[in-house]
């Protein structure tokens, strides 16, 4: 089937998931973090537990409980689509029963179903010791509304496939360069997250950090998914985490954005 350009003229506005993880952080703190997930979920939301799995499963199964959970979006893109968007942003966590809170970053990602309605696709997090600074604000939507529709089945798994390759190249180049992996496939607006340390911007700040903790990574993918205009995607998949000769199985997300015909790494989040 060929290509046709979308209709679509007018860049979709990336407050629209920013609005869509307002509410699901209202409802969270308003109902509970059970009811929170489950209004937002669909039959194919993954939760990292820390691993992937179902989020009506795992929220069905867990019981409510009082427990303070608050976040907001502070870093935000939405595709030329406009049926695909992430947002990233700090949350504060304190148990039932507790006066002790605890902080982290999340990131997640959305995507609209048949009815044109936001539902959380994959959520992730990692803790971290309380922020040190207050984060600025960063939403940004696509310059044109303008994109190739791909109607085709084929071609649309054959632009997953290309997604799925990059990530498997980065990967490789990760096991063979280290830290200098990031100067060749980290977007200039990269963010890292890491467990037990605040969120890092720039492959630099990334490399430094890597190196003087002396951690090598080794990635293997699992799955890929991208936006109908083909603009943003993630992948997530499992990461052999070595620090100081001894290895943990982690896993990964990677959101990837395309930049002049290429695939650069914007978002990476490694769940201990």
């Amino acid at each position: 089937m060929t290509s046709t350009i979308s209709a679509q003229i007018q860049p979709p506005d990336v407050q629209s998931v920013v609005s869509a993880e307002n509410f699901f952080a209202s409802t969270t703190l308003e109902k509970g973090v059970r009811k929170g997930f489950l209004q937002v979920s669909d039959q194919n939301t993954l939760v990292f537990r820390p691993g992937p799995v179902s989020a009506r499963e795992f929220y069905s199964a867990a019981k409510e409980d009082s427990t303070y959970l608050h976040w907001y979006p502070t870093f935000a893109r939405i595709a030329q689509s406009g049926d695909w968007g992430f947002t990233s942003g700090p949350y504060v966590v304190r148990p039932a029963g507790s006066t002790e809170e605890g902080y982290g970053q999340y990131l997640s990602v959305w995507k609209k179903n048949a009815r044109g309605v936001w539902k959380l696709a994959m959520d992730i997090g990692v803790s971290h010791p309380k922020p040190s600074a207050e984060p600025e604000l960063d939403y940004a939507s696509p310059a044109t509304g303008k994109y190739f529709k791909q109607r085709s089945d084929n071609r649309l798994q054959q632009r997953k496939d290309i997604v799925a390759t990059t990530d498997e190249l980065m990967g490789t180049a990760q096991r063979v360069s280290g830290s200098k992996a990031y100067q060749e496939y980290a977007s200039p607006e990269f963010h890292f997250l890491f467990p037990g340390s605040e969120p890092l911007i720039g492959s630099r700040q990334v490399e430094e950090f890597l190196d003087k903790g002396g951690i090598r990574i080794n990635t293997t993918h699992t799955a890929v998914d991208r936006a109908f205009s083909g603009d943003l995607a993630y992948t997530y998949g499992t990461a052999h985490v070595t620090r100081k000769s001894k290895t943990d199985v982690w896993h990964y997300v990677r959101v990837w954005e395309l930049r002049d015909g290429k695939w650069y790494v914007l978002f990476e989040v490694f769940s201990a």
